[in-house]
């Protein structure tokens, strides 16, 4: 349900990617590894590691820029493309899983 919920954020809006993968954080952070398929939890932590590999920064008199805001804008464009499709490819593998269950 939370992968779900993330890919749709992806796919949707006016804003370029760059913008849009930020805002999937606050979904997949409810997601917990350990609560997923073994073959997904290490992509998982993959996505989580880039959304948090650096920390929030003050951008401005009064402007915070979350840990994900900061981790994408240092990414380059393959990189933030290469996170958005592990996923969508995260989602699509959850869903594949459970209707083989």
């Amino acid at each position: 349900m939370h992968l779900t919920r993330a890919v749709v954020s992806l796919a949707t809006g006016s804003e370029t990617l760059r913008i849009r993968l930020p805002r999937v954080y606050p979904v997949l952070v409810n997601i917990r590894a350990a609560d997923l398929p073994e073959p997904l939890r290490e992509d998982l932590e993959w996505v989580m590691k880039r959304l948090t590999a650096r920390p929030p920064r003050h951008n401005g008199p009064t402007i915070w820029e979350t840990t994900a805001e900061a981790s994408v804008a240092a990414m380059g464009a393959s990189t933030v493309a290469k996170v958005a499709r592990m996923i969508v490819g995260l989602s699509e593998r959850l869903r594949t899983i459970a209707a083989n269950e």
